[in-house]
């Protein structure tokens, strides 16, 4: 099979901002690709060579790898050709492709070259379509150059197609119709139905299209699948790149008989130009085989026809009746020309080697065989002189109902009768050669054009089919074969039920059990979901706590912090009053000592309250050196105080972290439990 690609239309006009997108993209294709693109387009390397270039070897080729799928007679973008000299020349909507002589005023080689706007092909193209080399642009440049002429490629010639050798291949590929009748088989090229319950071949599948190169082949390359349609009336087979489908003509009815209810025997010549039907009221009835038109009625038999035989030409037919007669008619004007009177009614008729004997079924039970032709009728309507058989065939026990020669084995006569056996008797020495039993009484037989396989039918609903060479029987068929198909598609119907059932009751204890399972992993995973619950809200408090403590050692860390300057501060003042007072101490000592030394009686008041300053300031001092120690030891406290709140703080901060780490497993766990409950959950609604 082939497939066609269907390319997308679209313009090759770019916008300016495209245009520069263009380029900026050929730039980086050109250094990636390590050759240099000159500011003016593609590099163009021309050929080294003297003669010219060839158009279809050299130039058609380059523009078909990558041109023509957007520019061909089928999908022209911007009106341009690209697959044939003609439309090259021609150009599109921008004017000729070429000029001849002229590559720079060419517009197939300026955009190809990347030397006009639209240059070809564009970098987005979805055919993967490359830009052309620098050797293929100087081909197409030199060609221009040359006068861009040339001539087409040449136009291949048919494939001349080889049939597939003899015995190609085992068979490879088989398919069954539904109702299991029929199978189709491929060997090779060739493809073949089978009757499926007795292995005979129906008919090979020939294709009248490909028979003159692969005569009776289905076809030309190996049949590697084959599948029927429901129904089996129509058939796919596959070989390499075709698929075929057949479609199989059914058995049509061309046209009814006239009045023919009273029909009892039918007959067409070999030729299967003329058939021929007895009436119970012993007439004959010439019949056009395609029309199902009478086209004479013979009043032949005083009684019932039995039996009818053509001759191998179709001119004459041989019947006889129960009136005890054997009548050879002339099928074109009806005229009875030979009359063989027997004792009872003959049941039936068979001509045997080539047509020139004729076997009669008679009513005492026995088989004669009469040289042809018959006794011609007397022209004075006096009884035909009176004739001996060639040979009786006895033994039978019942009357003999059918008769029939063996296609394939001249003067070789099958007999059925009522006794419920089929002979295959040789009419020359009058001996059985084979037997068949039916085992009911015989109404009629049926031979393959090939004497290979004989049916047989009788008073008991039902047909056999028997092997003629061996005897061995293949096949028995009871009753109406359509009604056995059907009972037989039921069979299989209640076989492939009962395995329903039974599968569907493997379903049904598995659906049980996975509910039970579903249930109990509903139920286990519940709790999962409350620990984890549980589990997240404690170390939610948790992480909260620690938050919290975290916040409070921040707060006492801080109050501690300010507290050291603060102590400090207060330390520095102190130091400084107690330097003040030290030196006020000094000062008044010094004073009271300088007043004694000069200082008389009158004095002693002055001197008094000088030393009692004296002492109060000593007094001062003592205080302010008391306040820096007790200064000193705040700043000592303010800072141990600070060190241990840090501590604090490092401490809460570590453990507010591991809290919220623990709390982003829990609520992980969490979501693991979710998602396992709603599986489950699923899980369940699917197993109900």
């Amino acid at each position: 099979m082939r497939t066609t690609m269907i390319q997308p239309v679209r313009k090759c006009s770019l916008a300016p901002v495209a245009v520069i997108v263009r380029c900026i993209a050929i730039w980086i294709v050109g250094v990636t690709s390590g050759s240099t693109v000159a500011s003016e387009g593609l590099p163009v390397s021309p050929p080294d060579r003297t003669d010219k270039v060839r158009f279809a070897e050299e130039i058609q080729p380059l523009l078909a790898a990558n041109c023509t799928a957007c520019h061909n007679a089928k999908n022209h973008e911007g009106g341009l050709m690209l697959d044939s000299l003609k439309g090259i020349v021609a150009g599109g909507d921008s004017g000729p492709g070429v000029v001849a002589g002229k590559p720079a005023e060419s517009v197939l080689f300026l955009r190809a070259a990347h030397r006009q706007d639209d240059a070809m092909p564009p970098p987005d193209n979805k055919v993967g379509a490359k830009h052309l080399s620098p050797d293929q642009l100087g081909l197409l440049e030199r060609w221009i150059a040359e006068g861009a002429t040339g001539a087409a490629a040449a136009v291949g010639k048919p494939i001349a197609w080889r049939p597939l050798p003899a015995g190609t291949g085992g068979v490879v590929a088989v398919a069954i119709t539904d109702d299991g009748r029929t199978t189709a088989a491929a060997r090779g090229g060739t493809l073949s139905l089978f009757d499926t319950r007795s292995g005979r071949l129906l008919q090979p599948l020939v294709d009248p299209a490909i028979a003159a190169a692969s005569p009776g082949q289905a076809h030309r390359d190996v049949v590697s699948a084959v599948a029927f349609a429901p129904g089996g009336e129509r058939l796919a087979t596959g070989s390499f790149r075709t698929i075929k489908l057949w479609r199989r003509s059914p058995p049509a009815k061309v046209a009814d008989i006239a009045d023919s209810a009273a029909a009892t025997v039918i007959a067409v010549a070999p030729s299967r130009s003329v058939a021929a039907v007895g009436f119970t009221d012993g007439k004959l009835a010439i019949v056009d085989p395609g029309t199902g038109r009478i086209t004479k009625t013979i009043p032949a038999h005083a009684g019932a026809v039995t039996g009818i035989a053509f001759a191998a030409d179709g001119a004459v037919v041989h019947s006889c009746g129960r009136d005890g007669l054997v009548l050879t008619t002339k099928v074109d004007d009806g005229t009875t020309v030979a009359r063989l009177p027997r004792q009872g009614e003959v049941r039936a008729v068979a001509l045997l080697s080539g047509g020139t004997r004729l076997a009669t079924a008679e009513a005492d039970n026995v088989v004669r065989v009469w040289t042809l032709p018959l006794p011609a009728l007397p022209a004075d309507d006096s009884e035909p002189p009176a004739v001996t058989p060639l040979k009786e065939l006895t033994g039978i026990a019942q009357p003999t109902t059918a008769v029939v020669e063996l296609p394939t084995m001249s003067g070789h006569l099958l007999t059925g009768s009522g006794d419920g056996i089929v002979r295959l008797w040789n009419a020359d020495t009058a001996a059985v050669v084979r037997q068949f039993a039916h085992e009911a009484p015989i109404n009629g037989i049926a031979v393959s054009p090939d004497g290979a396989r004989l049916a047989t039918v009788g008073t008991v609903p039902g047909m056999k089919l028997w092997e003629t060479a061996s005897g061995k029987r293949l096949t028995e068929i009871r009753g109406d074969q359509r009604i056995a198909d059907r009972l037989a598609a039921r069979d299989v119907d209640v076989a492939v039920g009962k395995q329903d059932v039974e599968f569907a009751k493997a379903q049904v204890a598995a659906a049980e059990k996975a509910v039970q399972a579903s249930s109990e992993e509903i139920k286990k995973v519940a709790e999962q979901m409350t620990a984890a619950e549980k589990k997240f809200a404690e170390k939610t408090a948790t992480a909260d706590a620690a938050t919290k403590a975290r916040q409070d050692a921040d707060a006492v860390a801080a109050k501690a912090t300010a507290a050291v300057p603060v102590a400090t501060q207060v330390h520095e003042t102190a130091t400084k009053v107690a330097e003040a007072a030290a030196a006020t101490v000094a000062s008044s000592a010094a004073s009271v000592a300088a007043f004694k030394a000069k200082a008389d009686a009158a004095d002693a008041d002055v001197l008094k309250n000088l030393e009692a300053a004296t002492a109060a300031a000593t007094a001062a001092k003592g205080l302010s050196d008391q306040t820096v120690t007790r200064a000193a030891q705040q700043v000592e406290q303010a800072k141990a105080q600070a060190a241990e709140a840090t501590k604090k703080t490092t401490e809460a901060t570590a453990a507010q972290t591991a809290a919220a780490e623990a709390k982003k497993q829990a609520e992980l766990s969490v979501a693991t439990a979710k998602r396992a409950v709603e599986f489950a959950a699923e899980q369940e609604k699917r197993t109900k």
